[in-house]
């Protein structure tokens, strides 16, 4: 008996003490990410886009950087789902992605086009 309520204390600590799936993401996107590979391929250093994460709760805001321009954001997670919204010149645009891959020092992201992207801290 003693063993069976041991078990269910260790089962109810456990699912009580872990994140869920979007609060795992955002604490760890939060920061500066650059884009080392697109599709498989390196992408060449001077080359490299820079996404800035800025989270709150299941989303936040950023800032995409390119060599030239750089356009703010706002983002939403749900499970290993991002809603990046960016508006340009009055012009929004909404792009989904999926998170493939969410560590320390490695994101990875498949776009709605079916392109790859990693990232790496920067």
């Amino acid at each position: 008996m003693k063993k069976l309520l041991f078990a269910l204390l260790a089962v109810t600590v456990l699912v009580s003490s872990s994140c869920s799936k979007e609060k795992k993401i955002n604490r760890r996107i939060d920061g500066s990410w650059k884009e080392v590979s697109y599709n498989g391929v390196a992408v060449p250093a001077d080359e490299q886009s820079t996404i800035t994460f800025s989270k709150d709760k299941k989303g936040g805001t950023g800032t995409m950087s390119y060599s030239i321009i750089s356009i703010p954001f706002t983002y939403t997670l749900v499970e290993d789902k991002m809603t990046i919204v960016s508006t340009i010149d009055g012009i929004s645009d909404t792009e989904i992605v999926t998170i493939n891959t969410y560590e320390k020092d490695k994101l990875e992201w498949t776009d709605s086009d079916g392109d790859k992207s990693t990232f790496e801290p920067k």
